[in-house]
């Protein structure tokens, strides 16, 4: 069976960074345009004489969250389970070189990704009727549309309760306790996705369900509350949270909590009460200094906060995957505090100036806010940057940079 191994098409690492980084904006661009309108199609051809009879803002929400669940649960979570809890299992058994490797790749996700959804909506949906499949996929009445757009959007944001639970998992704790029972690395991936499912699980029973679920109310009494206010004030901690919890991995050499300790559990819970407590400092922070930029930009100041710090995620993964987390440590003269601080002040600068200019560039960008006339569902301010991220991180495992980076013979 052939091998292949990946190379730079560009000697420098920056110029090839910036040329995967070129492509994927028009490549994510392009892509999103046809994945938006085809399941936009798909829920037409299902439901579509029932939403014509919805007043128009219902109807477009409902297809708006449609889209976005097919994205955030065909794409983003099976890509949390292949990539980082499983390692890839059996990406180059076939023996094909790219494009075809990422394109089974993807397929794969995809399948998974069905599969995760139609489970939890079968077994949600028997006793919860926001998460029945038929008021999801065939809503009759303005009620249930309602009903189904609330149950929708909680599904959807499983995909969050699985990177605060499964990549937390990996970024933090290094996949432990699988370690315990096994030193087989197939076995320590099966076991480390398992128990982190169980914990995605736990995550979304306790925050996302109620969350969008919210007001429940029992005998007039409501029965949740939102220690943020709004969900969205929620998810602007969130993002703060997950940065921080994500550094040590990307490109950080386990760094901070490092510098107290490597051994397991302990580092991880270094590590997770260090983006604990950081996470409430930089929102309070971004929420005295973003103040301006939401008024300016007329959005909502935690919508601004979210994305400000998804994009500061979006510059840290993309240097981490398309600039290989330049300097190298030879660059930094075999410094590592030097490489590390040199690589944080790239993140920190050029995700800051992201950050300003999104809230006024989003509506302009495919990605996120311009349908170009189509009259396709975009994701606005917060969920279009997962539209840039997400194809990124697949080009990155799944296409190995493909076609920036070229897949050559082993020698």
């Amino acid at each position: 069976m052939p091998e292949f191994v990946t190379k730079r098409r560009f000697d420098n690492p920056l110029l090839n960074g910036f040329m995967l980084f070129l492509f994927m904006i028009i490549y994510a661009s392009i892509a999103w345009i046809i994945f938006s309108q085809f399941f936009n199609l798909i829920i037409t051809l299902i439901a579509g004489s029932a939403l014509d009879a919805l007043p128009h803002e219902i109807s477009h929400k409902y297809r708006e969250v449609f889209v976005e669940g097919a994205f955030f649960w065909l794409a983003i979570t099976p890509w949390i389970w292949m990539a980082l809890n499983l390692g890839n299992p059996n990406k180059y058994d076939k023996g094909y070189k790219q494009p075809m490797v990422g394109i089974i790749y993807v397929g794969k996700a995809f399948l998974w990704g069905l599969i995760g959804f139609l489970f939890s909506c079968l077994l949600l949906g028997i006793f919860w009727k926001p998460f029945n499949l038929a008021y999801i996929f065939n809503p009759q009445t303005e009620e249930q549309a309602m009903i189904a757009i609330k149950g929708l959007t909680a599904s959807n944001f499983f995909a969050l309760a699985s990177i605060l639970g499964q990549i937390l998992s990996v970024s933090l704790f290094g996949k432990w306790p699988a370690q315990l029972f096994t030193n087989e690395p197939k076995a320590i991936n099966f076991i480390n996705w398992s128990l982190s499912l169980a914990l995605a699980i736990l995550i979304w029973a306790a925050i996302m369900i109620p969350g969008f679920l919210d007001p429940l109310a029992f005998n007039g009494i409501e029965i949740t509350a939102n220690p943020w206010g709004s969900w969205v004030g929620t998810n602007a901690w969130f993002q703060a949270f997950i940065f921080l919890f994500l550094m040590p991995a990307e490109g950080f050499a386990g760094y901070p909590q490092r510098l107290v300790t490597r051994k397991q559990p302990w580092s991880g819970l270094v590590g997770l009460a260090i983006a604990i407590g950081g996470a409430f400092l930089l929102r309070g922070a971004a929420n005295v200094l973003l103040g301006g930029i939401a008024e300016a930009s007329g959005l909502a100041l935690d919508v601004v906060v979210a994305a400000f710090f998804l994009s500061w995620i979006n510059v840290m993964l993309t240097w981490h995957q398309y600039f290989e987390d330049y300097p190298s440590l030879e660059q930094a003269g075999g410094n590592e505090g030097k490489r590390i601080l040199t690589q944080l002040a790239i993140v920190l600068v050029l995700g800051t100036i992201w950050g300003l200019a999104w809230p006024f560039v989003y509506k302009y960008l495919p990605i996120a806010g311009n349908d170009l006339g189509l009259g396709h569902p975009v994701l606005g301010p917060v969920a279009g940057q997962f539209v840039y991220m997400v194809p990124m991180l697949y080009s990155a495992t799944g296409f190995d940079r493909w076609p920036i980076n070229q897949n050559v013979p082993k020698v």
